[in-house]
């Protein structure tokens, strides 16, 4: 058994080498809409998501920071980029540098408290 990302996966489900028995996210994945998510499997509320976005550091000028927001979002939202994310199987979101940093506040509450949860203890 792995967790692992949909790019790496697809070559082998396709070629039967593979068989996915669920997918991590919230919703079903286009490239595999047969197969339910953990959640529709009996998981219920099982959601791990990947995502990646640009950091730069804390005192980086506003006017720099839009500069380059608005670039990725503008590459993001083109079809040739958006078709390259499908064929991976990732979503190209394209989002403000506010809601990127809700997220990365969301993501890191949400792991605090499943490391809490566990027990988990840094030695």
């Amino acid at each position: 058994m792995a967790f692992s990302a949909m790019a790496l996966v697809l070559p082998h489900v396709k070629t039967d080498r593979l068989r996915v028995l669920g997918i991590a996210s919230a919703k079903r994945a286009p490239q595999l809409p047969h197969i339910p998510t953990i959640s529709e499997a009996g998981v219920p509320g099982f959601e791990i998501g990947t995502w990646a976005g640009l950091l730069a550091p804390a005192r980086t000028p506003q006017a720099i920071v839009t500069r380059v927001q608005d670039a990725a979002v503008k590459i993001t939202r083109t079809p040739e980029t958006r078709t390259q994310f499908e064929v991976m199987g990732a979503d190209a979101v394209g989002s403000s540098s506010a809601e990127f940093t809700a997220l990365l506040q969301a993501e890191s509450a949400r792991y605090a408290r499943a490391v809490k949860a566990a027990g988990i203890k840094a030695e």
